[in-house]
């Protein structure tokens, strides 16, 4: 399969790999999103040298559909958890799987979305509503950020709210704010970007 291997900083190449393992079942990849993370391994930023080492298939904002896998699976569209807890530790049995400390990333640890096909425990699979569009489930971990905002914030009634930063996930906490009754300003360097977010009306 074809995928897009970042095999030095700031270097993209299109390899032709292995097709993926046996565990879990087996997706196509419809759309993938590209993180501000993705971009910090790409340019190579320390921190992301710390934690990741090259060479990688990068895209965890991932949505697909199941190529291989129990027939219920077969054919339908889904979203990709991309965070794979152990299932095992104290957080993971409490519900923090976010927590586990032998949790690996679908696009860092493990084959991400910039494959063709990608392999992924079941557990880490949301199917999509009946009628959804496959590539909307790729922004469904962004969203779920914005949406937990929004549960934290409560209705705003009106009051103000800072979003700063206007980029995919700033857009979205901005629009998730707006609709339980926050007034949004959003602090944008980018001119391109506040214009795209006026028009959008996520923004004052």
């Amino acid at each position: 399969m074809r995928a897009f291997v970042l095999e030095s900083y700031g270097q993209l190449r299109m390899r032709e790999l292995e097709e993926p393992g046996k565990s879990g079942l087996l997706v196509r990849v419809a759309c993938c999103g590209v993180c501000g993370s993705d971009v910090a391994e790409y340019l190579g930023k320390e921190v992301m040298r710390e934690r990741w080492q090259l060479p990688l298939v990068l895209g965890h904002d991932v949505s697909g559909v199941v190529e291989e896998g129990p027939e219920e699976w077969v054919g339908k569209g889904v979203a990709v958890n991309p965070l794979v807890s152990c299932g095992n530790c104290r957080a993971c049995r409490v519900g923090r799987e976010n927590l586990c400390r032998r949790r690996r990333h679908i696009g860092f640890h493990e084959v991400g979305g910039f494959a063709e096909r990608i392999r992924v425990p079941v557990e880490q699979l949301v199917p999509l509503p009946v009628g959804v569009e496959v590539w909307k489930g790729a922004l469904a971990e962004p969203l779920a950020v914005a949406l937990r905002v929004e549960e934290l914030a409560g209705p705003g009634d009106g009051r103000q709210a800072l979003v700063v930063g206007g980029g995919g996930i700033g857009a979205l906490v901005a629009w998730a704010l707006g609709r339980v009754g926050w007034r949004v300003c959003v602090a944008e360097r980018s001119s391109a970007r506040r214009s795209w977010l006026e028009g959008l009306g996520v923004a004052e």
